[in-house]
């Protein structure tokens, strides 16, 4: 685990990782990035985000081994593209950066999702997450 978090600093320039601690974990095992800006997830690590992405994710059918949650900046994002567009769903919880991954970006497969921290503040954000979520989980389904 140690090496691929090592890799996710050193080689990808990730700040912030937040990954199932799986030994048997593989890079080439995530299939979707829930993304936000740094600082944008540093109020997310609560317990109480951290449960709800959990939920996402079990209600999304997938394994947590195959999702991954990254931190970048917009000017970390150039040195994530190819792997980046790589992926089938790219759930984005900023929306500076959706606009801007939308923006130059057409080759990634992004869905704009209300962060973690507001579904919490405003409990009717999370049906808009779960209308989200369910096109993602159609794109995966088609991409995979």
């Amino acid at each position: 685990m140690q090496a691929y978090v090592d890799y996710c600093h050193q080689i990808l320039g990730i700040r912030e990782i937040l990954v199932n601690e799986n030994p048997a974990l593989k890079l080439q095992s995530v299939r979707l990035v829930f993304l936000s800006e740094p600082e944008a997830l540093i109020p997310e690590v609560s317990a109480a985000s951290q449960d709800l992405l959990e939920k996402m994710i079990v209600a999304m059918k997938l394994s947590f081994d195959e999702v991954s949650t990254l931190s970048l900046a917009l000017n970390e994002i150039s040195e994530q593209v190819e792997w980046l567009e790589s992926l089938p769903v790219v759930v984005v919880f900023s929306e500076k950066l959706y606009h801007f991954l939308s923006s130059n970006y057409p080759k990634m497969k992004l869905f704009k999702c209300p962060s973690l921290s507001a579904m919490l503040k405003n409990a009717a954000l999370k049906r808009e997450a779960w209308e989200t979520l369910k096109l993602a989980m159609k794109n995966f389904e088609k991409n995979t």
